[in-house]
């Protein structure tokens, strides 16, 4: 009789699945809510200028564009802090299951079926380049 193997990546090779499905989802709700908030913010700059009837106004479109991108801003700070979080909750649950972050992410990520379970990861390596590159200087 034959032992069955130790790593539950090794038994079975969709075991994991669900949590990946679960890491993508999460990941892609900041994105969304964040995406849409942002939009929102320079929705209400115009439409607060279209009521006191600016919308000719330079400053007008000014204000919306540094709207916009103060928000991108902030979106980038919450996707960062989410990422961070979401991969040491990834680290635990590889640690629980035996799997090692490196193999999940190998077997995952090459499907393109979860876009945001790979950007987990791009996040935080290029907030981690940023550092090193600050630190260095």
């Amino acid at each position: 009789m034959e032992e069955a193997p130790k790593n539950t990546s090794d038994a079975t090779p969709d075991a994991h699945r669900g949590f990946v499905r679960e890491m993508n989802r999460g990941f892609a709700t900041v994105y969304g809510y964040g995406g849409a908030a942002v939009l929102a913010v320079t929705a209400a700059v115009v439409g607060v200028a279209a009521t006191f009837d600016a919308l000719g106004s330079p400053l007008t479109w000014i204000g919306a564009v540094v709207a916009f991108l103060l928000g991108l801003f902030v979106l980038r700070i919450f996707v960062s802090r989410k990422a961070h979080r979401m991969l040491d909750r990834m680290r635990q649950y590889c640690e629980v299951n035996e799997v090692t972050v490196d193999e999940l992410r190998a077997r995952y990520t090459g499907e393109g079926l979860y876009p945001y379970f790979e950007s987990i990861f791009e996040v935080v390596e290029r907030r981690q380049k940023l550092r090193n590159q600050q630190g260095s200087e």
